[in-house]
């Protein structure tokens, strides 16, 4: 419950930084309502706990997933964040 909760913070981060594209906050978001409906659906409907399963697991494969290979792959965009840092000393 509390993992989806910050999932949640964390894609509205990413989509609120301009550091990454806006569409993997959104899928983070999307990841972070998996898990909220995997936690929440267990507590009132344990008899679909399996399917719940399932929804967590492609939420997740589909919101966490395309955030970690942009760090892996391509990174933060060092010019835009060398700009922002540059125009919060002024």
């Amino acid at each position: 419950m509390f993992f989806g909760l910050n999932l949640f913070v964390l894609g509205y981060l990413i989509f609120k930084s301009g550091y990454f594209p806006r569409i993997l906050g959104l899928l983070m978001v999307v990841g972070a309502l998996g898990y909220l409906l995997d936690a929440y659906g267990n507590i009132l409907f344990h008899s679909y706990g399996e399917t719940f399963g399932w929804v967590v697991g492609v939420t997740a494969v589909f919101g966490e997933l395309p955030f970690f290979l942009w760090l892996v792959i391509k990174g933060v965009n060092v010019q835009r964040y060398n700009e922002r840092a540059e125009n919060s000393l002024r």
